[in-house]
């Protein structure tokens, strides 16, 4: 019976760890140095990682909508953009 309650309590731990990562509006365009990037990190997290000059550019529920929009409007990911001053 301990072991049965051990396996609920790590499935349902692991379930909200699972849902946090998987919220809407996790998908950001950026402009980050000189490429666009599509990520699911927030600004903070961008910054650390990627440093300055990095721009946002726009938020996305689905992955799919974010990739049509640098599509639509930069050409496709990894092409160069540049952060208004």
């Amino acid at each position: 019976m301990v072991g049965l309650r051990r396996t609920a309590c790590l499935a349902a731990v692991l379930m909200t760890v699972a849902a946090g990562t998987a919220r809407a509006g996790d998908y950001n365009v950026y402009c980050a140095g000189t490429h666009l990037e599509i990520d699911s990190r927030n600004w903070d997290q961008m910054l650390s990682a990627r440093g300055t000059p990095l721009c946002k550019l726009g938020e996305f529920n689905y992955l799919s909508d974010a990739e049509k929009f640098v599509e639509k409007n930069f050409g496709g990911k990894d092409k160069e953009c540049y952060c208004p001053r």
